[in-house]
């Protein structure tokens, strides 16, 4: 199937009130989307002194590198190397979870970002465009050295506005098309208004039929089927439905969803849970999207496990798992991962049948000792591999 893919820009602005009052250490904006799964923020750093010396494995010839706190004495400056111990103003771009409860992450790649400085909207400092994957939560990456400390502080005069910017150019994915709807959470569990009771872990959530029939295939069937699973309880006259395949937060989860459009869950449930009670109850698009965020999290590590215990029974992630183990067979054997596995054969009935299925796929033996003999083993080497930052 072919996924429409559109490059999107962005352009956010975070003010700096009292710039030359801002202290030494981080100093985080407000978070900001370019979609309903992918929030960012700027880690600003505005005083930093640096030096000529550049050490640490993630500097690079363009003054770009991971963010690391501790690593004051970093630096090659896009402006040129400078005197010692001079202060420079240090900028990062951080990919951020989508929940509260930090559970869920979709990850971000081939984003071309632009960090730049503006006094009263006019550009003063900037850095070039470029690129990076955001695979982690937390990532960032950013310059050590966009401008100069004491060019900013010219700038500070009574009522002048210096501002920080990024300009964002990321690809879109068409999901979670209700985000785009009414918003109508403070309708979710309103006893006056509802004609549905959602019975879960003894525990009720009222809920209105005309939403959950619109926005549900599974609820749809279920209300214009009359079935005895939705007879009227005897107290209330409310249709009852009660829910025994899921906890209570996890339905929760959906429902809010199928009420607010956004991700924004408290308490926090997992992409995998998220996945399972979409599938049920055919919220196609809640459901699409944590299959994406699983699929972007595999990793050598995880996938054997993720595939063993929950995604053989989905033939989409199925795929997507055997898809990862051809792709990424070297660097998953070489983690111990199929030794782990193989020591818990005896938990999983469909062991037998899904090493059948690894072995088809891996690479020959010839195909293997080309590939290690010509270093596509490395991270970040091959289509769709995810670079592990740690």
């Amino acid at each position: 199937m072919l996924v429409a893919i559109q490059s999107v820009k962005y352009t956010f602005e975070c003010k700096l009130a009292d710039f030359a009052k801002l202290e030494k250490g981080k100093h985080l904006s407000d978070i900001f989307w370019t979609s309903e799964i992918h929030p960012w923020r700027l880690s600003l750093y505005p005083v930093r002194t640096m030096h000529l010396r550049c050490v640490g494995r993630h500097a690079r010839n363009d003054g770009r590198m991971e963010e690391n706190p501790n690593n004051f004495s970093l630096v090659i400056s896009q402006h040129g190397h400078h005197k010692s111990s001079d202060d420079f103003v240090s900028c990062f771009l951080v990919a951020l979870h989508t929940d509260p409860g930090k559970k869920l992450f979709w990850p971000r790649k081939n984003v071309f970002y632009r960090i730049f400085f503006t006094v009263e909207g006019t550009e003063i400092a900037t850095t070039k465009t470029t690129d990076a994957d955001f695979v982690k939560p937390g990532g960032s990456w950013g310059f050590l050295a966009i401008v100069p400390r004491k060019l900013l502080l010219e700038r500070c005069y009574e009522n002048t506005c210096i501002s920080v910017n990024v300009d964002l150019d990321i690809q879109s994915y068409p999901t979670l098309p209700l985000n785009a709807t009414l918003n109508l959470a403070p309708l979710l569990d309103d006893k006056d208004s509802a004609n549905v009771e959602i019975h879960v872990e003894n525990r009720t959530i009222h809920a209105h039929q005309s939403l959950l029939v619109s926005r549900s295939h599974y609820f749809a069937a279920l209300f214009g089927s009359g079935m005895r699973e939705t007879a009227a309880h005897p107290k209330t006259g409310r249709a009852a439905v009660t829910i025994t395949d899921f906890p209570h937060h996890v339905v929760l989860a959906m429902l809010r969803y199928l009420y607010a459009g956004t991700l924004d869950f408290d308490p926090p449930v997992t992409l995998r849970e998220l996945f399972t009670v979409a599938d049920k109850y055919d919220v196609r698009d809640l459901r699409n999207a944590a299959h994406d965020g699983i699929v972007a999290n595999l990793s050598p590590r995880n996938v054997l496990p993720q595939l063993f215990k929950f995604a053989h029974r989905y033939t989409s992630l199925k795929r997507a798992c055997l898809d990862f183990v051809r792709d990424r067979f070297i660097e998953i054997r070489k983690c111990g991962a199929f030794e782990a596995i193989v020591e818990q054969a005896h938990e999983f009935d469909e062991f037998a049948a899904l090493m059948g299925e690894i072995v088809r796929v891996i690479p020959t033996r010839e195909e293997e000792g080309y590939n290690e003999g010509n270093g596509t083993e490395e991270e970040g080497d091959g289509p769709g591999n995810s670079m592990d930052e740690n």
